[in-house]
């Protein structure tokens, strides 16, 4: 779910856990992760007119 880039809270609320659980058990930064992640600032920044 994540790399499909569901928000975490509606993740841990499926599992049943809490976004910390989530995030020290379940979530790894894999390259796929860092390049989204990367992409979406970007994304932001220049619908934002900042870059």
């Amino acid at each position: 779910m994540t790399l499909a880039a569901v928000d975490n809270k509606f993740i841990a609320a499926f599992l049943g856990h809490s976004v910390q659980t989530l995030e020290k058990y379940y979530v790894r930064e894999t390259e796929d992760l860092q390049k989204q992640n990367s992409d979406l600032r970007e994304q932001f920044f220049r619908d934002q007119g900042l870059g």
